[in-house]
């Protein structure tokens, strides 16, 4: 059996790149995270970005679907710079390999390797540059602690024209677009060379210089250093005007046009992070931390990159994180797409202490509504950004909420199973619409005289139709379904809700269905003004669709750009159509045309002004209020700590089912083994996915996240069961006994839970004096396993929660695995510099075995016994070996490099089943043969249909 690949990401269309076919130890000890951004390249089309990561591999991700792909890795190589050839198809990168300054030349089609040129003179190269033509190029670097040198090749023969030493440090290079001239940064400033002579022309006072490039027309070079940048006459060397910052300067890139200059700061100088100007003025346009002051800008942005459309940006930051000792403990490195052409908020709205969870525009244009799970909601007054209302009473997180067409109510359903009536311009609470059960969904008919109120109990649905003057319900409605969301039509002869695979019209007068168009996971849907057309969102589809609401035909699509999109608004006039997708960006659309007019990162949650002018957006911070035609400059943030932001990785193998289920940031998918198919999509996480379980027999699922909740699915047919909300702090780990009856979770606040899975009713509660990272349950589910942050394994009993036995194992992340049959556990332990593996009873806690790891040089994120009891499954060493162990001999049977990250994720099925490995931040699930069984290399073949993103 072939080894498969469960990508989260597409293979791309105009590359062949495979999975990294090595990895090499390219962190420091002490280091945990993704290797910091040095620079970045776009390709002259734009499709493609070439990172230079300070590792041993170079990342070229797809621009158009943030797909990531690797050139194979090079032994003894760090890479600091990348340039793409001007047509395209060669990309260079540039550092060093041993002690040798060393360039490669890859071919972008395959990835394979063109050509190698060294620089034997200099011991590291730190960037490189084409010419505009593609003739020769250019790289520079260090030869020494304070020397630098020059290096110059023919395009086409590969000759070292020249070799030319420099008396500084030389840090970037830059060649002007006629390519008569080059310039280099230096520590101490800037300076121009003739390229035909490779000698100096005149200096550029620009201290500490970091970062430099040319203005398009190459009348101009500008500077990033230590203060701030500097725009230069190249004929002359005069200063023209300065980049008024007190910052420092780290990497600057011109747009296309030359019009405008984006400069990036270091990490925690003050704080401001990207920064635009105007390159004519030297004025500032706008700053990261004003366009989005809840942001905590902690990111050293060490590269940014104009794409060649002239508006957006990727920017490459790196962060590193200290503790008390002052060693550096993680590491993280993301790339940001921006919009450089920014809108500035006109409001900032800030009131909640949680999370928003739905928010509304008044008819009238007057006031804007935020509900939170914080349990309050909030009127705002649209034209200034002040709170006019708080309004308290809701016990239950806000699911709902809806102005009247007059504007003088406020409509809003929780989760305490009421729905209350407001009058906006005072704030009283005028009705309270009490329900036996959860309130997911609510309508204001037209003239506020009756409202829609969707409940939901266990697997019962129905809306109630409530008079609002007396409080009544006049008609009980069965939805055949859970109901998402409602609409009133615009006469109120009709109303739409989004049931689960459909949209579905009823009448309210005397609840008859009405008609319904079929749709999968609908989460959303609005009428337009006059009610012939509704727009809806799904929970899974990538497109929002635009329906005529009478023949359920489909008039056109709001793409999701690959992402599914599950939220939907409409302005009151129909001109536009608001779109949030689980990319976590609000898209903004001509309703008429279809046509994409803005976009709004790090928000899922919109809703338009009347006219469609403004926009309102949200997210875990808060609300800000948009020109709607304009975008917000942080398009993509969501790759925190990692390539791709996919969550904390994870996996688990439902033996008897031949299935798997794996994490997929907020989603969850339940994979058949064989087929590579997915069987389910699990979806209604508000974060990403912590951990992931399954029954043995694959009919219950079960998702942790960092939103705090865990959620039970049917295997079947993807239904949610129940959704567990006890903890106070993110939930960390989850696991279900292989017979699916019980369900244990553990959380960063301190205690696991035991669930009854059928029933959802809470058990016992186990109390550690820490974060517990990791739960799971003995073969025959009478006991459940703990590791927490106390530096200890305990072992309880799962009936009555009591404590069996703890193992202090030294370290405070601690993988541990109950042996097949239930008689040892296997955890890990630290010793001085030394990493054990230690076999103990449960019932006693004494020591059945321990083993000194040879070569062990760090602890492990993963442990696990083979399905023989024997061998165990440890990652005790940087980055990606996993190593199978055999606990009779002490004797390491197989070791194999696949992951280019730390091995986060490590899934062991039984006797046929194989072995599922991820990496931390990567973007795919690695599946090995028969437990222990590895091969070689990565075999060819359609791998497309194990793609999460393909599906």
């Amino acid at each position: 059996m072939m080894k498969r690949i469960l990508g989260f990401i597409p293979f791309a269309t105009v590359l062949l790149f495979s999975a990294p076919l090595s990895a090499t130890n390219y962190l420091p000890d002490g280091v945990l995270g993704a290797p910091p951004i040095h620079r970045l390249a776009v390709s002259p089309d734009g499709q493609l970005i070439a990172v230079a990561r300070g590792a041993s591999f170079i990342e070229i991700r797809e621009a158009a679907t943030n797909a990531v792909h690797f050139l194979p890795a090079m032994d003894d190589c760090e890479w600091m710079g990348v340039a793409f050839s001007p047509d395209g198809q060669y990309l260079l990168s540039a550092g060093r390999q041993s002690t040798d300054g060393f360039i490669v030349e890859w071919k972008v089609l395959d990835g394979s390797i063109s050509r190698q040129f060294v620089l034997p003179s200099a011991d590291f190269l730190n960037d490189v540059a084409y010419s505009s033509d593609g003739s020769f190029f250019i790289a520079v670097g260090d030869r020494g602690s304070s020397d630098g040198q020059i290096g110059i090749w023919e395009t086409a023969s590969g000759s070292l024209l020249k070799d030319v030493p420099s008396s500084r440090e030389l840090r970037a290079v830059d060649i002007s677009p006629d390519g008569n001239d080059f310039a280099v940064c230096t520590d101490t400033d800037a300076r121009l060379f003739s390229t035909s002579t490779a000698t100096e022309i005149r200096s550029f006072n620009q201290d500490d210089c970091r970062e430099l490039a040319f203005s398009p027309d190459g009348t101009e070079v500008a500077t990033a250093g230590d203060p701030g940048g500097t725009i230069w006459e190249v004929a002359s060397g005069a200063e023209l005007r300065s980049m008024d910052m007190t910052e420092i300067g780290v990497s600057l890139s011109y747009s296309p046009d030359g019009t405008t200059l984006v400069v990036g700061t270091p990490a925690n100088y003050n704080d401001r992070g990207l920064l635009v100007f105007d390159s004519a003025t030297g004025n500032e346009l706008w700053c990261e931390s004003t366009v989005h002051p809840s942001y905590d800008i902690e990111e050293g942005l060490e590269a940014v990159v104009f794409m060649p459309d002239g508006r957006h940006l990727y920017a490459g930051s790196t962060t590193s994180y200290e503790e008390g000792t002052g060693a550096v403990v993680r590491q993280t490195s993301r790339l940001v797409y921006y919009d450089s052409q920014a809108s500035l908020p006109h409001q900032v709205l800030e009131g909640h202490s949680d999370g928003l969870t739905t928010v509304a525009y008044s008819a009238d244009g007057n006031w804007i509504a935020t509900g939170a799970r914080d349990d309050l909601a909030i009127i705002w007054n649209a034209a200034t950004g002040a709170i006019a209302h708080t309004l308290s009473g809701h016990t239950g997180n806000i699911a709902s909420m809806e102005f009247s067409d007059d504007s003088t109510l406020l409509l809003t359903g929780s989760y305490d199973g009421t729905a209350r009536v407001w009058n906006v311009s005072s704030g009283a609470l005028l009705k309270t619409l009490t329900e036996s059960a959860d309130v997911e969904a609510t309508s204001l008919s037209p003239d506020g005289s009756q409202a829609l109120v969707a409940v939901r109990d266990g697997f019962s649905y129905w809306v109630d139709v409530w008079s609002i003057s007396s409080a009544t319900v006049v008609r009980t409605i069965s939805a055949g379904g859970r109901v998402h969301d409602l609409d009133w039509h615009p006469t109120a002869d009709e109303f739409v809700a989004a049931v689960a695979g459909s949209l579905s019209f009823f009448s309210p007068s005397n609840g008859s269905l009405l008609r319904s168009i079929s749709y999968e996971s609908a989460s959303r849907v609005a009428y337009s003004s006059d009610g012939s057309m509704v727009v809806a969102a799904s929970t899974s589809a990538k497109y929002a669709p635009l329906f005529n609401a009478a023949t359920g035909a489909e008039i056109r699509r709001f793409s999701g750009d690959g992402w599914p999109v599950d939220d939907v608004a409409i302005s009151a006039d129909d001109s536009k159509v608001a779109t949030g997708s689980q990319d976590d960006n609000l898209r903004v659309y001509s309703l008429s045309t279809g046509a994409e007019i803005s976009r709004f990162g790090n928000s899922r949650l919109a809703s338009l002004s009347p006219d469609g002018s403004r926009i309102v957006t949200a997210n875990w911070y808060g609300a800000r209020v948009y020109d709607a035609d304009r975008p917000d400059p942080r398009l993509r943030d969501n790759e925190q700590e990692s390539v791709l932001d996919i969550g904390q990785p994870s996996v688990a193998i439902c033996a008897e089912a031949g299935a798997a289920v794996s994490a997929d940031g907020k989603n969850a998918k339940l994979w058949d083994l064989e087929t590579g198919n997915v069987l389910q999509l699990f979806t209604g996480h508000h974060d990403n996915i912590t951990s992931v379980s399954c029954s043995s027999d694959a009919t219950i699922i079960a998702t942790a996240s960092y939103d705090r909740k865990v959620r039970i699915h049917s295997g079947q047919d993807g239904s949610l069961l129940h959704e567990l909300s006890d903890h106070t702090d993110t939930a960390l780990s989850v696991a279900v006994s292989p017979d699916g009856t019980w369900l244990v979770s553990g959380s960063a606040d301190n205690t696991a839970r035991i669930y009854n899975v059928s029933s959802g009713a809470a058990g016992p509660v186990l109390n550690e004096t820490d974060t517990i990272d990791l739960v799971a349950f003995s073969p025959d589910g009478t006991r459940v396993l703990t590791a927490s942050q106390s530096r200890s394994v305990s072992v309880w009993n799962r009936s009555d929660g009591l404590l069996i036995r703890s193992y202090p194992t030294g370290y405070p992340y601690n993988p541990a695995a109950f042996s097949p049959d239930g008689a040892q556990v296997l955890t890990q332990r630290l010793s001085g510099s030394s990493y054990w593996i230690v076999e103990w009873n449960p019932d006693t806690g004494t020591e059945i075995s321990a083993r000194k790891i040879a070569g062990g040089s760090r602890p492990s994120n993963v442990l696990a016994y083979a399905a023989d009891g024997r061998h165990a499954f440890i990652a005790l060493d940087y980055p990606g070996i996993l190593r199978k162990w055999d606990l009779l001999t002490d004797t390491e049977v197989k070791s194999y490099s696949a992951h280019y990250r730390d091995i986060e994720a490590l899934a062991v099925g039984g006797e046929n089943n194989p072995v599922l490995t991820g990496g931390n931040g990567e973007s795919q699930i690695l599946e090995w043969d028969a437990p222990g069984v590895f091969s070689d290399g990565f075999e060819s073949g359609d791998t497309s249909k194990w793609s999460f993103a393909s599906q």
